[in-house]
């Protein structure tokens, strides 16, 4: 590899060092790290050679919201340019931020793949929120007619203010339980 390309990459490794503020530990064993730190190097070696395809397994475990947030711009540049992430995690919360496209496996069997919008919207819209005046939040039974404005106007001739109505779409997490069941080891 020329100089020049050498030199380029080397800046590139010291930039994602220093994004992920860890140049203050290059001397230090990874051992010696705390689990958030060891985290960030995770990543960055699995950035090092510019790979097409990055796989990362639990990559927010141990770190704190502003590290999450850190680590989750550097994810979002690599995908901006092209790179396909795999993304492995139990904390579904997060694979919903994050993911476009999900797969679920139990023990070794694909339960359910595909866009995660698309699969939310495949669920029955028969639940309505309604969060009141107040900040109350009451799930309600959907109008078959599917007109919300009916259910503010319920809650006006009771007496009751509506701040906002929206129609519930389950979690990942409620979906990911429903195919998955209590039986969830190996999932």
């Amino acid at each position: 590899m020329p100089c020049g390309k050498v030199f380029a990459k080397l800046l590139d490794e010291l930039h994602l060092l220093e994004k992920l503020e860890m140049t203050e530990h290059l001397k230090k064993k990874a051992e010696t790290l705390s689990k958030g730190n060891q985290q960030k190097i995770q990543l960055a070696i699995a950035l090092l050679n510019d790979p097409d395809v990055i796989i990362l397994d639990e990559p927010f475990s141990g770190l704190d919201p502003v590290n999450a947030k850190g680590l989750q711009d550097i994810v979002d540049e690599n995908a901006a340019r092209g790179k396909l992430i795999i993304f492995s995690s139990h904390q579904m919360a997060q694979v919903e931020e994050f993911c476009q496209d999900i797969c679920i496996i139990k023990h070794g069997v694909v339960m359910l793949t595909g866009n995660l919008h698309e699969i939310k919207n495949s669920y029955p819209r028969d639940k309505v929120l309604v969060v009141t005046d107040t900040g109350e939040k009451q799930h309600v039974q959907a109008p078959e007619n599917g007109d919300l404005a009916s259910i503010a106007a319920d809650y006006k001739a009771k007496g009751i203010g509506v701040d906002s109505i929206s129609v519930v779409r389950p979690s990942l997490l409620q979906i990911f339980l429903e195919k998955v069941g209590e039986d969830h080891e190996g999932a």
